[in-house]
């Protein structure tokens, strides 16, 4: 969302294209329970985290809203593939996605970022640097 085509409604909201998103409210699909909760309990302090362990439920849920200012995506997911959510996410919404997995090589790289991911963090990586990503794609958004 360019600055230009958005305004900031009273209650910090951002309003694009007619569309609302919360500023702060980030969904995050990502099937391993552990690194899911140390995602979620870290980002808690400065997000509303929607945390989903597969990926045809978040469908459901970004579809039906466009209120995440943020989409975290696991690519190995047990019903769907990262790639597939990206795709079908971007059909209906431009906010940002930045993709989180283990794989690392460049061809993942180069296909998530050309489906439409804005950026590809590699597993393991730090909570500190995540969330320099996450805002820095929010400003820009």
């Amino acid at each position: 969302m360019r600055k230009k085509d958005a305004e900031k409604t009273i209650d910090g909201r951002i309003k694009n294209q007619g569309v609302i998103m919360i500023e702060n409210k980030i969904i995050l699909i990502e099937d391993d329970k552990e690194i899911r909760g140390m995602i979620n309990d870290y980002l808690s302090g400065e997000f509303e985290v929607t945390a989903f362990n597969d990926g045809m439920s978040a469908i459901q849920k970004i579809t039906s809203y466009d209120e995440y200012a943020l989409a975290l995506i696991d690519l190995m997911l047990p019903d769907i593939s990262g790639m597939e959510i990206i795709k079908i996410i971007r059909k209906v919404s431009k906010i940002p996605i930045i993709i989180i997995t283990a794989k690392d090589n460049d061809i993942d790289k180069s296909l998530g970022l050309n489906l439409g991911a804005d950026d590809y963090v590699v597993k393991p990586f730090s909570l500190i640097e995540l969330t320099a990503r996450i805002k820095a794609n929010i400003r820009r958004a």
